[in-house]
């Protein structure tokens, strides 16, 4: 027999939304920060550089966090 867990989570990934997302009850809640993207300056590419650069970080976190 297999038997399927499931587990709900909430993440933030950033201090702002740490202070100030509503409460969820019942879900285990998980904070990581990241830099903030809504304070990123300099040309497009350059913020996109950065954007992408916390995407990946974002993304190995989750990885390294949630794989069985």
């Amino acid at each position: 027999m297999l038997l399927k867990s499931s587990k709900d989570y909430v993440v933030t990934v950033c201090d702002n939304a740490k202070e100030n997302c509503p409460f969820f009850s019942g879900e285990e809640i998980m904070h990581k920060s990241f830099e903030d993207l809504s304070e990123f300056g300099g040309s497009e590419e350059e913020i996109m550089k950065k954007v992408r650069q916390v995407r990946d970080e974002i993304k190995e976190w989750i990885r390294k966090t949630f794989e069985n």
